[in-house]
């Protein structure tokens, strides 16, 4: 099945992240196909998937491990900011998983989630023609809708910061529309309710 990509697109939402990660230390889970290289060299960067990139990440650790099993792999440590980009649509139990990076967010830490959303361009054109050739790919479980990404949150401890459209795709452009409704893929900046 092709992918699409537009670098332009990938390059901002990777950029938009990097411009909201807060405190020294970094999780970014899910990275190895795109570490995000936008990341201040004055962070601790910590990488984890399933597997380590193919090349270089420029990310001071690399782990190998389970994201909906992140004790066993971290133990107890805690980061100032978890990242995880386009992971959510990823993963089975969605609920549990948030629930899972609760203990791994430092006091006044933040979480950065991004994921696509099934109502913006070129997904709602895709499904009116119910085209399977294009943004349908057998890796995703699910597409959450902007208003049921933040009731996941909030459901699993979560206040929300900010919620920013990343911007309308195109083959190899962008616009950038901040409005989540319009975007293809949507970013969550996220705070533990009750730390």
């Amino acid at each position: 099945m092709p992918k699409l990509v537009s670098r332009p697109y990938e390059n901002r939402r990777l950029r938009r992240i990097a411009e909201r990660v807060e405190g020294n230390s970094v999780l970014d889970i899910g990275y190895a196909q795109h570490p995000n290289t936008f990341f201040s060299e004055d962070l601790h960067r910590v990488g984890l998937d399933l597997a380590k990139p193919k090349s270089n990440s420029g990310y001071e650790e690399e782990l190998v491990g389970d994201a909906c099993a992140l004790g066993t792999t971290l133990g107890k440590r805690q980061f100032d900011t978890i990242v995880a980009a386009e992971l959510i649509e990823h993963v089975e139990e969605p609920y549990d998983f948030l629930r899972g990076l609760k203990d791994h967010i430092a006091p006044g830490g933040l979480l950065l989630l991004t994921t696509p959303n099934p109502l913006g361009w070129p997904v709602v054109v895709a499904e009116y023609l119910r085209n399977k050739q294009f943004f349908y790919t057998e890796d995703h479980l699910y597409y959450f809708a902007p208003r049921w990404v933040e009731r996941m949150l909030q459901r699993c401890g979560f206040t929300i910061d900010a919620v920013e459209g990343l911007g309308f795709w195109l083959p190899n452009a962008v616009i950038p529309v901040r409005a989540p409704s319009l975007s293809y893929q949507v970013l969550y900046a996220a705070r533990l309710a009750n730390p």
